[in-house]
This record gives structure tokens, C-alpha cells and sequence, in this order.
């Protein structure tokens, strides 16, 4: 079976949904199908240039303006995406949402026969409503009904689903167009080998002079759906108590990044640095006492952090700050994994949440669980029938 898969990333290690993507090209590879990806050479940072890739995935690249322009990168993208797709030869096709909308495909197929029937959409994120939940358009404005409807017609004309969430299920189910007949739940997953790095020998550490501190690591994007108000608070109550133990340490990219560096400029607490080299993930993501994650409350079901998968990984319990009943929530308490707070919380209360934790790393936690990594299959199988 020759299987299409279309997202503007693939094979990056700083992009979830580029990994995510790697990881199911070999499982179909492995399962004896054939697989063609449809991407761009753009992403966060430098990407795979081979055509040829993860498992013999054959990589077709188009152009785009990179992710300095990326609403212009994401038009580009849609337009060449809409109109190679019905033409290409496949059997299935999987459609991510990077671009947004890129489902619409699905409205170009209907002179193709049946193939819309062939046709999965994996919803990493939700548009039009993470565009009404930071505020960008209003909920009852014509801009989100005029999306709405666009998603109603692909969900109409979808052959079947891939959720990351019961939450993004919800969300699905508000839809006049939606019919419980052709969807499964597979949360995100991260296989990249994060090996164990001592403290005395981690490069992280070193570099940022940390070695004297309880490190609670903030590392991803930090955009629209996230919020670090809390974060701030906790900072605050850790100056005005006169402590210097702990090390809030944000390790991002994203649109509110210059928002939290204005926040924190008088926090000594607070660290805020750049991405990290790839061959450091190992070093960064085990320099941590406490990992932490975070989404605003308007985000429930629209954005699923990919970054809880890597850090389960790790000996190092994880404080989510956001919805209790929100997805990544549901999978800390699965996992056995950390807290979950809610994102009113005061500072005082942040900062004792970050004590229990770190109580918790020194320890240890026999009631852990190692996280599922059988995504990649759970998905071939799905969409080819195997």
C-alpha cells in the first residue's frame, strides 16, 4: 500500500510533529508499505535534506518562505499541498494540521472518486479555536463561523481520524459534521533516546552555572496556548521569601517568549535561554529536579504538549499547570508522573508544589510507569486496515 503523509515537518528533532512523523514512516516501512511525505525544507531549526529518509520514505520537498513568514510559509505551503495532493498516486493519505487547514484537501478530492474515504486527518492542533482562545478572533465573529464551517465541510468529506486526546475529541464532537464511525486516540510519544547524563558531568548545567541549584526545566515552545503568569508568581514568592535555591530555567522559542522576559526581568530566579544544540537533549532534559508544562485554560483540547514524553523519561517528576481535567493532566496521573495545578494558583502555592516534587526526585517513585511508545503502530494499523 503506497501511503501519502503531508505536514510542512518532517524528521526534525526540534519539532514534535517532524519526529512524530520519522517514527511512523518506519512503521509503515516495517509493516511492508510504501511512503511518500510531503514537506518543507523550513523548519525551527536546520532539517533533513535527503530525499530519502527514516525507514526509505521517499521525501518530495516544496518551498517556502521558512519560519520567519510562517503565516506567508503557511499559505505557500497550503496552496502547492491542495494542488499536488488530488494528483499524486496514494492509497491513503494522512494530513496533519501544520499548516492550519490543511484537511481542505480533502474538499479538492471529491471529483477523485472515493478517495476522501482514504483520507485521515491528524489533528495536532485545533483552528479555528486556538485563533478565538488567545483572543485573535471573536468566538461569535464571523472570521471563527467562516472557519467553523470550512472544518465542518472536511469532517463531512474525511475518511477518519487521529486524535491526540479525549479532550480533542470534545472538541471534534461540538462539530454538526462529526459521526463517531472512524477515529482512534493516540497520545503524543517521543523515541529519541535520552540517555541518563550525571549532574557532575551534565554540559547543561556547566554552562549555565547551575550546579548549585534545584533545577525546574520549562524547555519547548512557549506560544499562544501556554501560559507562565504562575511561573512568575512563583518567582516572586521565592524573592520576597529570600530564596536562591531554586532555578526556574525556560529553555524556549515561541510568541510569548518577549512577554516572559519582560515579566522576569527583575526575578533572579528565572533563567531564559535559546534552544539547545540537538545533540544536548540528553543534558538538558536531565538536568531537572522538576520538568514543567504548562497550558492556559482556553487551550484545553486544542494544543496537547508533546513535551511530557520526552521528560517521562526521566527521574524527574513533572508539575503541569493548567485544566485538571485537560489531557496532559489525565496523563501525568496515568503515569504516576507529578502534580497537576491550576493556573490561578497563587506563587506561595507554586513554590511549595515545586518543594513536594523535588522531595519526590530524591526519593524516587516506585509507582512510575515508563510511557507508551507504541504510537507509531497503534497509526499504521489504523490507516492501512493491518
Amino acid at each position: 500500500m503506497r501511503v501519502l503523509i503531508v505536514n510542512r515537518h518532517f524528521g526534525n528533532d526540534h519539532v514534535p510533529t517532524g519526529r512524530m512523523l520519522r517514527d511512523l514512516t518506519e512503521a509503515l516501512a516495517a509493516a511492508g508499505h510504501e511512503v511518500v511525505v510531503l514537506a518543507a525544507r523550513s523548519s525551527y531549526v536546520a532539517t533533513v535534506r535527503n530525499d530519502l529518509a527514516a525507514g526509505g520514505a521517499e521525501v518530495r520537498y516544496v518551498p517556502t518562505f521558512g519560519e520567519k513568514y510562517r503565516v506567508l510559509s503557511w499559505a505557500l505551503f497550503l496552496v502547492q499541498a491542495w494542488i499536488r495532493v488530488p494528483f499524486m498516486r496514494w492509497d491513503r493519505c494522512i494530513a496533519l494540521t501544520d499548516p492550519p487547514f490543511l484537511g481542505g484537501v480533502a474538499l479538492l478530492l471529491r471529483p477523485f472518486g472515493g478517495r476522501c474515504k482514504r483520507l485521515f486527518w491528524w489533528t495536532m492542533d485545533l483552528y479555528p479555536e486556538i485563533l478565538a482562545s488567545s483572543g485573535r478572533i471573536g468566538e461569535t465573529g464571523l472570521a471563527h463561523r467562516f472557519f467553523r464551517a470550512i472544518n465542518n465541510a472536511i469532517i463531512r468529506r474525511m475518511g477518519g481520524f487521529i486524535f491526540l486526546g479525549e479532550c480533542q475529541l470534545e472538541r471534534f464532537e461540538t462539530y454538526p459534521a462529526w459521526r463517531p464511525e472512524n477515529y482512534i486516540i493516540v497520545p503524543p510519544w517521543d523515541r529519541r533516546p535520552i540517555d541518563r547524563v550525571a549532574h557532575e558531568d551534565n554540559r547543561f548545567i556547566e554552562k549555565y552555572n547551575l550546579r548549585d541549584k534545584k533545577i525546574a526545566l520549562y524547555a519547548g515552545n512557549l506560544g499562544e496556548g501556554h501560559t507562565f503568569a504562575p511561573l512568575v508568581r512563583a518567582a516572586e514568592a521565592l524573592r520576597d521569601a529570600g530564596r536562591d535555591d531554586w532555578a526556574l530555567v525556560f529553555v524556549i522559542r515561541g510568541s510569548k517568549k518577549a512577554q516572559l522576559e519582560a515579566a522576569a526581568k527583575d526575578l533572579p530566579a528565572i533563567l531564559i535561554t535559546d534552544y539547545q544544540p540537538v545533540e544536548w537533549t540528553s543534558d538538558l532534559l536531565w538536568s531537572a529536579h522538576v520538568h514543567l508544562i504548562t497550558i492556559n485554560a482556553a487551550s484545553k483540547g486544542l494544543v496537547v504538549p508533546s513535551k511530557l514524553y520526552g521528560v517521562l523519561q526521566t527521574d524527574a517528576p513533572v508539575l503541569f499547570i493548567g485544566p485538571g481535567d485537560a489531557d496532559t493532566a489525565r496523563e501525568i496521573r496515568r503515569y504516576h508522573a507529578g502534580e497537576d495545578l491550576e493556573e490561578g494558583g497563587e506563587g506561595a502555592e507554586m513554590v511549595a508544589a515545586l518543594d513536594r516534587l523535588y522531595a519526590r526526585f530524591l526519593d524516587g517513585d516506585p509507582d512510575r510507569l515508563p510511557p507508551d511508545m507504541t504510537g507509531p503502530e497503534q497509526i499504521a494499523k489504523f490507516v492501512t486496515g493491518g
